[in-house]
């Protein structure tokens, strides 16, 4: 996955999920807040340790709208109030609409080489048990 990232060092062609412009800016993995940055640092960390499946499943719950705000409430951390029209989807399928995101990236990165089967199976078996929206998940705490 490094490989990657040398490879494309101004961050073109690297696989991304397109998403609502409200949902990237409720993520925790964007943005300039302090809880960002810890973030992306934490991820970071794990990738450094090699510990790909945990990197890749807790990268997915940070990216999530859904997960981020459950982490932000569950740490007591406020949010501004959303706009009326920031509300697109239902919270039922932005769940849906990221399921099928995340297992389509899943799958990319066994096809890049980036994981193997039994890594892409453990992780789309993770995502499809909806595990990445459980806050008593190992990679949630």
């Amino acid at each position: 996955m490094i490989e990657n990232v040398d490879k494309h060092p101004n961050g073109e062609n690297l696989l991304a999920m397109e998403v609502l412009t409200v949902h990237h800016r409720q993520a925790l993995t964007t943005g300039n807040s302090h809880e960002s940055h810890r973030c992306r640092k934490l991820i970071s960390k794990i990738l450094v340790s090699g510990d790909v499946d945990k990197m890749i499943k807790q990268s997915l719950i940070l990216a999530h709208p859904v997960t981020s705000q459950s982490l932000r409430d569950d740490a007591g951390l406020s949010r501004p109030p959303q706009r009326a029209n920031d509300n697109i989807l239902c919270e039922d399928d932005t769940k849906l609409d990221y399921k099928m995101g995340n297992k389509n990236i899943v799958k990319r990165y066994c096809q890049d080489g980036i994981i193997d089967h039994n890594q892409q199976d453990r992780l789309l078996s993770w995502v499809q048990e909806d595990s990445h929206l459980d806050r008593n998940t190992p990679e949630y705490k």
